[in-house]
């Protein structure tokens, strides 16, 4: 079965560099709202808005995906690790499309998320499949309980 060949220690390395990535690339967004529009002084209601949210948007699944690359156990259990998988590449999946939204929704001309909709809703469905893979499962960290 393909989940046996699967290295899910490369799919922890994948959510911990696109994470990191995505970090950067909000640093970077914040440059370029900053020296290229003034950090959006002047600018219309809707374009800033969505400049903005599109900007937080990119901290948000900067972090989601660097926390799964931090600290994702892989479950033992195959229907478990199938869901973990699934999640993770939904997950995955969020980065590349809200980079999409940052460069292009602020020009549309109504309030519409072609990508960062999407981005937030596959995300919301990764984070779903990844808590009930390990719905009941205890965690392999011992708690000091002094």
């Amino acid at each position: 079965m393909l989940l046996h060949r699967l290295n899910f220690s490369l799919l922890r390395s994948l959510h911990l560099w696109v994470g990191l990535a995505t970090l950067l690339v909000f640093l970077l967004t914040g440059q370029y709202m900053h020296w290229g529009y003034d950090h959006l002084n002047g600018m219309a209601d809707s374009p800033r808005m969505m400049f903005r949210s599109a900007h937080i948007y990119l901290l948000w699944s900067g972090l989601l995906n660097t926390m799964l690359g931090l600290y994702l156990e892989i479950s033992s259990k195959t229907w478990a690790k199938v869901l973990q998988c699934v999640g993770s590449l939904a997950i995955l999946l969020g980065p590349p499309l809200l980079v999409f939204a940052f460069v292009s929704e602020p020009w549309l001309t109504e309030l519409v998320r072609p990508y960062a909709r999407p981005a937030i809703y596959i995300a919301f469905g990764g984070t779903l499949f990844h808590l009930l893979a390990r719905w009941g499962e205890t965690s392999r960290i011992e708690v000091d309980k002094r």
